[in-house]
């Protein structure tokens, strides 16, 4: 014999009157699972979903503005001596992951365009960087004594 407790009962189905002038209340379902939903800026309670972590180029570069600007506190060791060292690779590593519980974003999407755009930033000032020290470079190999 089934166990009585675990039974659940259907609602009764209620026969709709053709005389009546209201329709019928429709309840919706949630169509997303807890997993799916955007739990973004709940901290540690915070769903990761995917596409959300992994490297990111923003954090890595433009460790304390980044952090700043996201939400992530932790950043601010970066006026740690010797500690400030390591908080770049440590923000490249978990930064895109702390961003996503310390602040609330619309989407996954969105968050992503958001931090796309930090790693283009730092793109192209790494590429601005590279430009003017081989600027710098050639100017030396053809001038080395620095005369004009």
């Amino acid at each position: 014999m089934p166990d009585q407790q675990n039974q659940q009962v259907a609602p009764p189905i209620q026969q709709q009157n053709p005389n009546r002038l209201t329709p019928p209340v429709t309840v919706q379902q949630p169509t997303q699972s807890y997993a799916e939903q955007n739990t973004s800026g709940m901290g540690t309670k915070s769903v990761i979903p995917p596409g959300v972590e992994g490297w990111g180029w923003g954090p890595f570069y433009f460790s304390l503005i980044w952090g700043i600007f996201n939400g992530v506190w932790i950043s601010l060791l970066c006026f740690v001596p010797f500690v400030n060292i390591a908080m770049p690779f440590v923000l490249g590593i978990y930064g895109r992951k702390w961003a996503w519980q310390a602040k609330h974003w619309d989407s996954v999407e969105s968050f992503n365009k958001t931090q796309r755009g930090w790693s283009i930033a730092a793109a192209i000032i790494v590429v601005a960087q590279l430009l003017i020290f081989l600027l710098l470079v050639i100017v030396a190999v053809i001038n080395p004594s620095g005369r004009t």
